[in-house]
């Protein structure tokens, strides 16, 4: 094994880090450091849980084609109306983690503010064309009211075309199976706690 007099190295951000060491000559190595896993709201103690849209929903289909509650990846989960607009919600459900982050999802409905107050649209994932049907890879997503209310909500959604990552909590909303607008399906991400806009090479 060769043994080395010394090391130097630099990191810059994005760009990644340069590693130098010498023995008789130089060897020089660059690998990119992932910004690390946290919360970008300061109201969410979680750490987020990177997935995509069609690991939430799962590949099962109802009879109109939207994703089914059981098909998901996500088990148990929040659910109902008596966990729809927690201002607190838990990191986990029964040991299954609730906070997640979507990266380089595309805005395709909406936005809109709803009645209740909450700020709404859907996303969609443009990485997986080999997944035919548009119901099992767009997932409904709400900025809730109780949020904006108490002062701890991002930004308003913006426009449609957007491409964007995400943060929130995993939500199953059986209000909507029948609604073409919900995809056919009760997931949601619900609430929203941060979005941002993608980086070119999201």
């Amino acid at each position: 094994s060769a043994r080395f007099s010394g090391w130097s190295g630099a990191c810059s951000g994005r760009a990644g880090c340069t590693l130098r060491m010498t023995r008789d000559r130089s060897l020089s190595a660059r690998f990119r450091v992932e910004p690390a896993l946290v919360s970008w709201n300061e109201h969410v103690d979680c750490k987020p849980v990177v997935t995509t849209i069609p690991a939430i929903l799962g590949p099962s289909e109802s009879p109109l084609h939207g994703a089914t509650e059981a098909g998901g990846q996500f088990q148990p989960h929040l659910q109902g109306f008596a966990q729809q607009h927690l201002l607190n919600p838990p990191c986990a459900v029964g040991g299954t983690p609730s906070f997640v982050e979507l990266r380089g999802v595309v805005i395709t409905d909406g936005p809109d503010r709803i009645e209740d107050g909450d700020n709404v649209a859907n996303v969609t994932d443009p990485n997986r064309p080999d997944i035919g049907n548009p119901f099992l890879k767009t997932i409904h997503i709400e900025i809730d009211g109780t949020w904006f209310a108490a002062g701890v909500a991002p930004a308003f959604l913006p426009p449609r075309g957007t491409k964007i990552d995400v943060q929130g909590f995993v939500f199953w909303d059986p209000a909507h199976v029948d609604a073409e607008f919900h995809s056919f399906s009760g997931w949601e991400l619900h609430p929203v706690s941060a979005w941002r806009r993608s980086s070119p090479s999201g």
